[in-house]
């Protein structure tokens, strides 16, 4: 996947490491909480929900790092028109008024145990 340190084992010292920087694949996916499956979907329509992780390594400049700590913050954009920021933990106690179906708590049917 993008991101990820690859190394390369080669015969008579032929080793080389390096980090992938592109994929190009054709993946199926699942909607969810539905039961729609889409394919074929190019890996490159597809986003990261998180543009960093723990553990990422970053370059700036001349500068490599790793990513050991991530603020979010919540940006939401009001009826009105107004912004709100918040921190995520905030924003964690919100209460949703319109909720989406893949945020349905129901277990699937097949993951269904039935008394005999």
């Amino acid at each position: 996947m993008p991101r990820d340190l690859v190394r390369r084992m080669g015969k008579n010292a032929d080793n080389q490491c390096g980090t992938v920087i592109d994929v190009n694949m054709e993946c199926t996916l699942k909607i969810l909480g539905t039961n729609y499956i889409l394919h074929p979907v190019n890996s490159r329509d597809l986003q990261h929900i998180w543009p960093f992780v723990y553990g990422d390594y970053i370059a700036f400049d001349c500068w490599l790092g790793k990513v050991d700590n991530i603020v979010a913050q919540l940006i939401l954009k009001l009826s009105n028109g107004a912004r709100c920021s918040m921190s995520t933990s905030d924003g964690s106690k919100l209460v949703d008024l319109c909720p989406h179906v893949s945020d349905s708590k129901q277990i699937p049917s097949s993951a269904r145990v039935t008394q005999g």
